[in-house]
């Protein structure tokens, strides 16, 4: 699911200088595309994605048709290694196109991307993507911190002002990436796929055409997937993601992504239907959702074929099935729906084992700590302990588990050699909450109770009382769980019934 201060310097070594703008004719404006869906990662911390497959899928099928790209000219790789996606770009680099499209839908972080033999780090892809001769290449990354794999020095993620184009189109270079450098990327289990490709494939359908010329000029995609994106975390639930974009283009112009005007058909809503609709082709590759207020007048623009439709409103959810012809426009009627109770939506972070996944996991460890000793004349000693917890179960918003910890203190008398030592005994209750996305770890609470026997005669026992406050890290590069501990412990000695409050500290390693 990475301070991250390394960035990619793809983009400026990409840009390309001194060709000449494109003509105008629209087989000059089809790109040719390598689309990379890779749902395993080399790293076991990371748990397969979903979606990333039909996502890509998606992608291709969006260019093919909206983006006028001849199937020949898309290469589509699922799940490669090293070895081969290197083999298939060192083969496209021999292809003259005007344009190049590099998709990936998978895991990454700061270093580069995951495929399921290893790393493709920053340098290692800029080699690869250099060796593309095309006059124009758009990059897009949808994975957790590809933010970090673009330009050095592009902080921002503000929308930009989509541009007016001519005949012509620029050459260069384009990135843009499905969320910053320092946030995570989200599947919906609504959207079955991707949040920020979802939004991609339906602006590149034509819902990001906001001048409505007919035509999708990459400006226009990123201001749509930009504000599409945010707002779909927020409605699913989940934190939200920023997607970003930079732009080494020159020449007169904008470039063209898709021409949606040649392709589709039209969606009429009457002004008595409202809510959340969702439009899924029947192949299962082709998804759209919009947003319906009672009361207003609106036509969508859409590739012919037949969909599942869906309309969600806050007390009910209508579905049917609808059949839409090239340059046609129909109505969708209340009437045409069957209706019924609504669901909810779940998010997840792209490929990581977060807090959801983890519930179900026993959790064994080891902690090392320190402890001031609760009677008199005890020197700080130290505490060793070994730990079980159950998998956890659901409840008040967190993951909770039961657990026992049994170890041993020991302290010295005073500035003497002699050693007190106590066997401890704990059973209690551990809460986690999910928490800072970047460093990937939970807010531990939890709650002990137990004793601590006195392993030589003439010392007291002690019953104990623990409230423990923590935070437990998942490193994706390390098998094992770090946690720090801070412990307010109560020691009530069973002979003389004299309590003492102290403080611990503590390390654990789980697994």
């Amino acid at each position: 699911m990475k301070s991250l201060k390394n960035v990619f310097m793809m983009v400026g070594l990409l840009t390309l200088a001194g060709l000449q703008p494109l003509a105008s004719g629209a087989d000059d404006k089809t790109f040719t595309a390598l689309i990379v869906s890779a749902e395993t990662s080399y790293l076991k911390a990371e748990a397969p994605l979903d979606y990333a497959d039909l996502d890509a899928d998606r992608v291709a099928r969006a260019m093919r048709k909206a983006g006028r790209t001849p199937p020949g000219a898309i290469h589509r790789l699922k799940n490669p290694t090293i070895a081969e996606l290197t083999q298939n770009i060192n083969s496209m680099a021999k292809d003259k196109s005007r344009k190049f499209l590099f998709y990936f839908s998978g895991h990454s972080d700061e270093n580069g991307l995951h495929l399921r033999d290893g790393l493709i780090d920053r340098s290692r892809f800029h080699s690869l993507m250099q060796k593309i001769s095309a006059n124009a290449k758009v990059v897009i990354l949808d994975s957790c911190f590809s933010g970090s794999l673009k330009t050095k020095g592009v902080a921002k993620s503000q929308p930009i002002d989509a541009v007016q184009y001519n005949v012509d189109e620029p050459t260069g270079s384009v990135v843009l990436t499905s969320s910053s450098g320092k946030e995570f990327s989200y599947e919906s289990e609504n959207l079955k796929g991707s949040i920020f490709t979802y939004h991609l494939v339906s602006g590149i359908y034509g819902q990001a055409d906001g001048n409505n010329d007919g035509v999708v000029t990459i400006d226009e995609l990123y201001q749509y997937v930009y504000s599409q994106t945010k707002y779909q975390n927020m409605v699913s639930g989940g934190p939200v993601q920023h997607p970003e974009f930079d732009s080494k283009l020159t020449g007169q112009g904008a470039l063209v992504v898709s021409f949606p005007a040649k392709i589709n058909g039209r969606l009429q809503l009457p002004q008595t239907l409202h809510g959340e609709l969702t439009l899924a082709a029947a192949n299962g590759v082709t998804f759209f959702k919009f947003f319906k207020a009672k009361g207003e007048d609106r036509t969508i623009s859409l590739p012919y074929g037949t969909y599942d439709v869906t309309v969600k409103q806050p007390e009910r959810v209508g579905a049917g099935r609808m059949e839409l012809l090239s340059d046609e426009e129909i109505p969708l009627r209340e009437a045409d729906l069957i209706w019924s109770k609504p669901t909810t939506d779940q998010v997840k972070e792209k490929g990581l084992v977060r807090h959801a996944e983890k519930l179900d996991e026993f959790l064994f460890g080891f902690a090392i700590g320190s402890h001031p000793g609760f009677a008199k004349g005890l020197e700080d000693g130290g505490t060793a302990e070994l730990s079980v917890l159950s998998p956890a179960a659901s409840f008040w918003g967190g993951g909770w588990r039961v657990g026992l910890f049994g170890g041993s203190q020991s302290h010295n008398i005073g500035t003497t050699s002699t050693k007190v030592e106590y066997a401890r005994t704990l059973l209690g209750v551990e809460a986690e909450y999910p928490g800072v996305a970047a460093w990937n770890n939970d807010w531990l609470i939890g709650l002990r109770l137990g004793s601590a026997a006195a392993k030589a005669k003439g010392q007291e026992n002690a019953s104990l009382g623990q409230l423990m406050l923590g935070t437990r890290f998942y490193p994706t590069r390390f098998p094992l769980k770090l946690g720090i501990h801070l412990g307010l412990e109560t020691g009530t000695f069973q002979d003389s019934k004299k309590s003492e409050d102290v403080t611990t500290l503590g390390f654990s390693l789980s697994y």
